[in-house]
């Protein structure tokens, strides 16, 4: 008997060592398997970088959901956000209020990028301001682009109109506007990270006006020019995946900061080619991703749409309007 004893004090024992080990491995009580996000993204570029961490590093499975990542261009993934064929894409501030004043209600669920572009020239070019471009072609993205908008407000922070100061050349895509400068078709474009960084580093291009710079000094805000996009019914299908998401991403942007070297170990991502691309890409993308989603951020977001009304750039609407579409879990 006391041999049977000794045996089943020994076996429970062991069974529940076995069992601590099996609940450990599976993870937090409750948690289950990740929630999938499927995201629209754009090839490459600073905004997309916070998608490509998030995954690589594993910070979206820390929060209950697991990113996956499917290419399309602008309009495209903004129309699946709005038609919920994706759960989220890169959306510009401005896009995701004109979606809302069709009765589509896109929000934005976490920042991803201040304006991110740069208005670029020649390196042997004789113009310092963009004041000094007038009458001259002007390379831009589509007008529907955070890459347009920002333009615009920059231009008229200086007393200028595009269509009106400028002979706009409208591109499809970053790589078209780049051949356009390398062939002296245009004098200036307008280009995001992290081709501007590449096009300076290789003294290819030569930054005329930093963007996000300009506004900041002329409106005393920053401009979030990128927020992550999501549909209103999405959110409301599954809070906790909602929720998950967004902490996610903020997640992302704090590891970018205190890890700025994941910039060098994912130059690759990049299209970083060089030290020289890399060290000066870990300089000016530090400056560009926002700290926080808190009531300052969505203050200063707020603001700049409420300028771009001042501007005419969008219709106005009451600033209750334009807060509706930031959504904070």
């Amino acid at each position: 008997m006391g041999c049977r004893r000794h045996f089943l004090g020994r076996w429970t024992w062991m069974s529940a060592l076995s069992l601590m080990a099996l609940v450990l491995a599976a993870g937090p009580a409750g948690a289950g398997e990740p929630k999938k996000v499927l995201v629209a993204t754009t090839p490459g570029g600073a905004a997309t970088f916070l998608y490509h961490v998030a995954m690589k590093k594993g910070l979206d499975l820390r929060h209950g959901v697991k990113i996956e990542a499917k290419v399309m261009n602008p309009p495209e993934g903004e129309r699946a956000v709005v038609y919920r064929a994706v759960d989220s894409y890169s959306m510009p501030t401005i896009s995701a209020l004109r979606a809302n004043l069709r009765g589509n209600r896109v929000r934005i669920v976490a920042p991803m990028i201040f304006l991110h572009t740069s208005v670029l020239v020649a390196p042997d070019a004789p113009y310092r301001r963009l004041e000094e471009l007038r009458g001259k072609r002007l390379g831009s993205l589509d007008r529907i682009t955070a890459a347009y908008v920002g333009l615009n407000m920059a231009a008229q922070t200086l007393g200028l109109q595009l269509e009106r100061d400028f002979r706009m050349i409208i591109a499809g895509s970053g790589q078209v506007l780049i051949g356009l400068l390398a062939r002296r078709e245009v004098d200036a474009i307008t280009m995001f990270e992290v081709f501007t960084t590449r096009l300076i580093a290789d003294g290819e291009a030569r930054e005329l006006l930093p963007m996000n710079e300009h506004l900041r000094q002329a409106m005393g805000r920053p401009f979030m020019a990128l927020g992550v996009g999501a549909h209103q019914d999405w959110i409301d299908a599954d809070r906790a995946r909602a929720t998950g998401f967004s902490r996610a991403i903020l997640d992302t942007l704090s590891y970018i900061h205190a890890n700025p070297e994941v910039i060098a170990e994912e130059r690759g991502f990049l299209g970083l080619k060089t030290e020289p691309q890399v060290e000066l890409a870990k300089a000016r993308l530090l400056r560009l991703y926002p700290r926080a989603w808190d009531t300052q951020t969505v203050d200063d977001a707020v603001s700049s749409i409420l300028r771009a009304m001042e501007m005419g750039l969008v219709e106005r609407v009451p600033e209750a309007d334009v807060r509706a579409i930031f959504w904070r879990p």
